[in-house]
């Protein structure tokens, strides 16, 4: 198959998420392509995915790793999202907490939790602090949710 970034033909190609002009969302490449792409994770070896309406990718096994790093913090997402954001804005959290709960089987932090560090990564932000901001100075529950 030829990569669509190079043109060379090559054995194994792999899907990376950068959309076309004509609404496809993924392009063919080949390996070589892909490690020089940003939408490849060098560390884990494997594409990010990718999401609709913004264009951003992450690196999935990245994500679940620093949600797992993050889940012993001394301070509960969920109460202080609860606390400090106005209550139209914290239930649009809570009703989408209740069906990601109820579909994964993970607790409301975790959730919350893989919520604030996918928005981290596919801002390219430093901290999860950044996006924690962002939601509270802004006083919305928008940037971190679908």
């Amino acid at each position: 198959m030829l990569c669509e970034i190079c043109g060379t033909d090559v054995e194994g190609i792999m899907l990376l998420p950068i959309k076309h002009p004509d609404g496809r969302l993924e392009t063919l490449s080949c390996l070589l392509c892909a490690k020089k792409s940003k939408n490849y994770c060098l560390k884990h070896e494997i594409p990010h995915v990718g999401f609709v309406g913004d264009d951003t990718t992450a690196c999935h096994v990245c994500i679940n790793e620093l949600v797992m790093e993050g889940l012993g913090r001394s301070d509960s997402l969920v109460d202080i999202m609860s606390t400090v954001l106005p209550s139209q804005e914290w239930m649009k959290i809570h009703l989408w907490l209740k069906m990601i709960v109820g579909l994964t089987n993970d607790s409301a932090e975790k959730c919350l939790l893989r919520a604030f560090i996918t928005k981290q990564l596919r801002m390219k932000a430093g901290s999860i602090d950044v996006v924690i901001h962002m939601v509270v100075d802004g006083n919305s529950a928008d940037p971190i949710l679908p």
